[in-house]
């Protein structure tokens, strides 16, 4: 606090009179940047159509926080979400904003008719989030590289294809695919001939 406040050429006790404790800062802190964090995500977010697409870049983007800030993600994963300031704190409001985009992208694909509807949607937020933050934890300790596009396709691939009515298509094997759906396709198709005669 001293060096903060030296920074700031004002005494300490100032800034304990805005902030009663560290923590309290660093709240305050993180919540700065997750405002501008926010403000990106939601632009870059109502610009993007297709329910892959979009947890792409939820996935995307929020690696790309992880990997240009590491130390700020460590402080919130390990410190401030675990605080008891951090219930009904504004930095608990954004976050909760930010994840839900994920069940929203879930449910409304749901609703069209793309993604399953026997699956949660919040389940779905988990698995992401989870998944990305157990893929970036050895970039986050320093001990591994990190490349946030590929990482960021797998994550979302996985969700995706574990919701989707219809897998993605891979490209491999499709023409196979192909003919089996037509095989299929005509056995039906002589099945309820016969059925009609």
């Amino acid at each position: 606090m001293s060096e903060v406040a030296e920074r700031l050429g004002v005494v300490e006790g100032a800034i304990y009179r805005i902030f009663p404790t560290k923590h309290q800062l660093v709240i305050a802190v993180t919540c700065d940047w997750y405002q501008e964090v926010m403000a990106s995500y939601e632009a870059g977010l109502d610009e993007i159509t297709g329910v892959h697409e979009q947890l792409r870049f939820v996935c995307k983007h929020h690696i790309d926080c992880i990997y240009y800030y590491p130390e700020l993600v460590n402080v919130f994963f390990s410190s401030l979400r675990m605080s008891r300031e951090y219930s009904g704190s504004d930095l608990l409001k954004f976050n909760r904003r930010y994840a839900n985009r994920v069940i929203r992208i879930l449910s409304e694909g749901a609703l069209s008719g793309e993604l399953r509807r026997d699956k949660s949607p919040k389940l779905g937020r988990d698995i992401l989030f989870g998944a990305i933050e157990q893929a970036t934890w050895g970039y986050r300790m320093g001990r591994a590289d990190l490349d946030p596009a590929e990482v960021a396709g797998n994550i979302a691939d996985l969700v995706y294809d574990a919701y989707a009515c219809v897998p993605r298509s891979t490209g491999e094997g499709d023409d196979e695919i192909a003919r089996q759906l037509v095989s299929i396709s005509d056995q039906l198709r002589r099945l309820a001939e016969g059925r009609k005669s």
